[in-house]
């Protein structure tokens, strides 16, 4: 199984879609309880026997949602749907790597620190 990892290259960028914490007013009387989460900077891609994984992340490493898709095409046009494109290109991770964001981080800084 492969993972895959980006991060979105506008600052500031207002995605599409909000990742939301708690239940929908719905279930809560009306009331709307529910948290934004952390702001996406970084994106993960992990393919499981059930399907693909699209997780959010910050740059300091909190959750900004998941998403499950069916394929590998699937889950990038979902990211690129979020983001309106404004994406670093995806890097499948280095077989070994056990944890895709800090390979992607360090990708980033990396990447950031040879266009400086």
């Amino acid at each position: 199984m492969s993972d895959w990892v980006t991060w979105i290259t506008q600052d500031e960028l207002e995605p599409r879609t909000k990742q939301l914490q708690g239940l929908p007013p719905t279930f809560t009387g009306g009331k709307d309880t529910r948290e934004k989460l952390a702001t996406t900077a970084i994106l993960v891609i992990q393919q499981k026997d059930d399907g693909f994984f699209l997780y959010r992340y910050s740059d300091d490493g909190n959750p900004g949602g998941d998403t499950w898709h069916e394929s590998l095409g699937a889950a990038q046009h979902q990211a690129n749907y979020e983001f309106r494109g404004a994406l670093a290109g995806w890097t499948e991770v280095t077989a070994g790597i056990l944890d895709p964001f800090k390979f992607a981080v360090a990708l980033k800084l990396q990447t950031k620190n040879s266009n400086s």
